[in-house]
């Protein structure tokens, strides 16, 4: 007596007869359950708050070196930031060459902190007010930025330097 066959048991005697299909369809199920399974997760990832901008309050410090020289070595100085945070909104103080400046349009996009500050250059009794505008990216203690000097009697570089969060206890003094 001949026993019936079903559809799946010939599609099974047909894979063990071509075992390349047998192997593609392996892959492609595979392939299927790992885009389901990646897309559930994304959409429970999704279901977490976004993470808001670092808190890059507190007081940073940093050895600068400019695109200049002092005395033929190159101008270098140790400049300070001192950044409050309300929402998006960067205020503050900065120096530059030593001399603290208030920031001007300060900005903090999750990790992206930008803001300008101010200083005047004199030479031969003629002024002009020159622009002093940072962009640094936070990480954890450590915001690297790159400063573009604007507006002076010369051009400048950009300069890049990392400034480093001053630990709780030295702030206070």
């Amino acid at each position: 007596m001949n026993k019936q066959s079903t559809r799946v048991d010939r599609l099974f005697q047909r894979m063990r007869n071509n075992p390349v299909t047998a192997t593609l369809i392996v892959l492609g199920t595979v392939v299927i359950a790992l885009a389901s399974f990646s897309g559930a997760v994304k959409d429970i990832f999704s279901l977490l708050p976004e993470q808001g901008p670092m808190n890059i309050s507190g007081q940073w410090v940093a050895q600068v070196t400019y695109d200049w020289q002092y005395n033929r070595e190159p101008a270098s100085y140790q400049e300070t930031f001192e950044f409050e945070v309300e929402g998006s909104d960067v205020f503050g103080t900065a120096t530059f060459l030593g001399r603290k400046r208030a920031i001007h349009d300060g900005s903090l996009d999750k990790d992206l902190v930008t803001f300008t500050t101010k200083s005047r250059e004199y030479v031969s009794g003629e002024e002009r007010q020159v622009f002093h505008r940072f962009r640094g990216r936070s990480q954890d203690d450590e915001i690297r930025f790159t400063v573009l000097i604007e507006g002076g009697y010369s051009e400048h570089l950009p300069i890049k330097f990392t400034a480093r969060r001053l630990p709780a206890d030295s702030q206070d003094q």
